[in-house]
């Protein structure tokens, strides 16, 4: 038989999709002095805010996060920057502004130091229209004291219900305080309460038709309810009311992408991306979504844009090291995967695509240790349990496969590669029953999975079923019609079954599908030599030979052919070559009995009795009742002219036959037995 199939590794299919509903952008890594390591987790912590904000309660914590760590670095460009971004998505422009201007202090070559001052005007712009079109509305700031501020205060500290309690006297005691109604909405978001949340917004943006934020989180309200339509609207009406304004569009192509729409996310994320060309979270998802559609150089092109802007930003480092993997560049992927994993080591899908990335590069060790970490952070996680079992499969160690391939049929019961790589590890250990019985199981859950349909007639060849395997390599062949080894071990059955015409159809088809398929070449030779035409034979056997890493069979086939057309010279060379490849694999294979009565057989054809003696009496060591070796000795005693021995060699030989039931077996000894004088 030739060899058993498997699909080998599963790669990552998770692409992340970080959902971000608010206004800001994010700056470059910009660090002057040597700021603490206290105070860069403070900023670290306070740009993970950033980058999950979904309310101004988000941005407040933020503020607290960069406070700290500008105390702790006065003269640190990159946290003013940070501060001042989210002090102007809180609304406290007077602060924002103040913050932006000591980041262009600190660091006034800044590479975005023209962004930052267009910036500073566009907050002082708002500052001036007060945000409100509205003739008769709340004012810009409410005064300390009153119901409002008191409510912002209390959301500033993320005490959300009694930010609610004063938010409602707020718009008691003036019913065109939109902002105050904006805000309960976000302290109903904060407390699960999205139905009085949508109310709240809708009450806002019925005072203030232009107030785009409250059309933001109205939208970002029915999208949590799955009410898409309805969200779509909402973020509509946001970009009509401030065209420029980026997290509309980010969260409209997120509605599409969570619905699968990758096309129709892609327009969305590029406008957002227009209206900031510092939003981290949308040029991310502008990549996932063209990895999604297996787009993946224009994918990386825009992660690497996001960590140019955040070169700590975990999803796109994370994103953009799994593309790389999926694009074979797993060296290359490495780095990133690594960052994604120094930010979050609880990052299960992180852990996965680094074994794959090691796994891709046959460092096994490596692989596996990944894999394990990515089940410690999730038992559940079926793929990995499955690809430590290719690492141990691709390594050698297919018993420690094992278990992980039943883990991982286990864990998802469909999981038809689970099962075959299952059953090929049986089959590789000799476990054929197992096998077989694993992979009926494959072949009910896709009939049509053509790994499956042919490891499962490999084992019920091996099993001595022949005729029950035919199917099973047929559907193979039906699924795959290029499934070289499936046509060659229909072949072998109609070879062995003694239908030699339709044996050699089966040869030559599997030799069009794979035209170095050496063993095919072989079994050609051999069933045109049984068909008289040893001439064809040998032309079969050379080829097969010539293509063959393991050629010692051909070439003793060869050997024997050039025999029966007297052409002695050709025949010692081929025997001579058979030889050659016959005791390198019995050097790696010292106690292969089988191996050591094949090349015995080489020294009979060449008439060296004496050195097959020795050959055929370990064979006898190792497998007591080997009919084959008797027959052996007999003849090479028969060859010394040792003639007694000959006969009871060949004697015993033709008993054990008979009880093994070999019929053609028997008929070699008698025959060798009729020779003797």
């Amino acid at each position: 038989m030739s060899r058993f199939l498997f699909p080998w590794l599963k790669s990552a299919s998770i692409v992340i999709i970080v959902i971000f509903l608010a206004l800001i952008g994010v700056g470059l890594l910009l660090a002057a002095g040597t700021p603490s390591p206290e105070a860069r987790q403070l900023l670290s912590e306070g740009q993970s805010i950033l980058e999950g904000a979904s309310s101004e309660a988000n941005f407040h914590t933020a503020i607290r996060k960069f406070e700290k760590a500008r105390d702790l670095a006065p003269e640190w460009a990159e946290v003013n920057y940070y501060l001042g971004v989210a002090q102007n998505a809180a609304g406290f422009y007077d602060a924002a502004i103040v913050s932006l201007k000591r980041y262009l202090q600190l660091a006034p070559d800044a590479k975005d130091a023209e962004t930052v001052r267009g910036l500073i005007q566009q907050i002082e712009s708002k500052q001036r229209n007060a945000l409100s079109p509205i003739s008769s509305g709340a004012s810009a700031t409410a005064k300390t004291g009153d119901p409002a501020a008191r409510g912002n205060e209390a959301l500033h500290r993320q005490q959300y219900e009694q930010a609610v309690t004063h938010y409602l006297k707020a718009v008691e005691a003036d019913p065109a305080d939109f902002r105050s109604s904006y805000n309960l909405g976000v302290c109903y978001i904060n407390l699960g309460k999205t139905p009085l949340a949508i109310e709240a917004f809708r009450k806002a943006v019925s005072i203030n038709p232009k107030y785009h934020l409250a059309y933001n989180d109205l939208g970002s309200a029915y999208d949590g309810l799955g009410r898409y339509q309805e969200a779509l609207d909402a973020y509509a009406k946001a970009s009509a009311a401030k065209p420029d304004y980026a997290p509309a569009y980010h969260n409209t192509g997120l509605i599409y992408t969570q619905q699968g729409k990758h096309e129709e996310a892609i327009p969305f994320y590029r406008k957002a991306v227009a209206a900031d060309p510092r939003y981290v979270e949308a040029l991310n998802n502008l990549g996932a979504s063209y990895s999604a559609l297996k787009q993946y150089d224009e994918a990386i092109r825009h992660f690497r844009e996001a960590l140019k802007i955040n070169p700590e930003h975990v999803f796109a480092n994370y994103n953009l090291g799994d593309d790389l993997v999926k694009m074979n560049r797993q060296q290359e992927a490495i780095p990133y995967l690594e960052k994604a994993l120094r930010k979050n080591p609880k990052y299960a899908v992180a852990c996965f695509a680094l074994g794959l990335a090691h796994l891709g590069l046959k460092h096994y060790e490596e692989a596996v240790t990944w894999f394990r970490k990515a089940i410690e952070i999730n038992p559940n996680y079926a793929d990995a349990h499955y690809n430590i079992g290719v690492a141990y499969t691709e390594s050698g160690r297919r018993e420690e496969a094992i278990p992980y391939y039943v883990k991982a049929a286990v864990l998802n019961p469909n999981d038809v590669t689970a099962l075959n790589n299952l059953g090929s590890c049986y089959i590789s250990l000799g476990k054929f029953a197992e096998a077989r019985e694993v992979l009926v199981k494959a072949v009910a859950i896709n009939p049509r999975y053509d790994k499956s349909n042919y490891n499962l007639g490999y084992a019920l060849q091996a099993l001595g079923q022949p005729q029950q395997a035919i199917p099973y390599y047929e559907k193979a062949v039906q699924s795959n019609p290029k499934h070289a080894d499936a046509l060659f071990e229909l072949g072998v059955i109609h070879m062995e079954s003694g239908k030699t015409d339709r044996a050699i159809l089966y040869f030559q088809k599997a030799v069009e599908a794979e035209p170095r398929h050496a063993e095919a070449y072989h079994n050609l030779g051999v069933c045109h030599e049984n068909l008289g035409q040893v001439q064809k034979a040998i032309a079969f056997y050379e080829k097969g030979a010539s293509l063959s890493d393991d050629p010692a069979e051909s070439y003793y086939a060869l050997g024997l052919a050039y025999d029966a057309t007297g052409e002695k010279r050709r025949a010692t060379a081929s025997y001579q070559k058979a030889l050659t490849a016959f005791s390198r694999k019995v050097k790696e294979n010292p106690n292969n009995a089988e191996l050591l009565n094949r090349m015995s057989g080489v020294y009979y054809s060449l008439g060296r009795y004496q050195e097959a003696v020795p050959l055929l009496e370990r064979c006898l060591k190792l497998k007591t009742d080997y009919a084959d070796a008797y027959v052996g000795l007999g003849a090479c005693y028969a060859g010394l002219k040792q003639y007694a021995r000959a006969r009871d060699y060949l004697l015993k030989a033709k008993d054990l036959h008979r009880k093994q039931g070999n019929l053609a077996g028997i008929e070699e000894a008698e025959e060798h037995l009729r020779k003797i004088p």
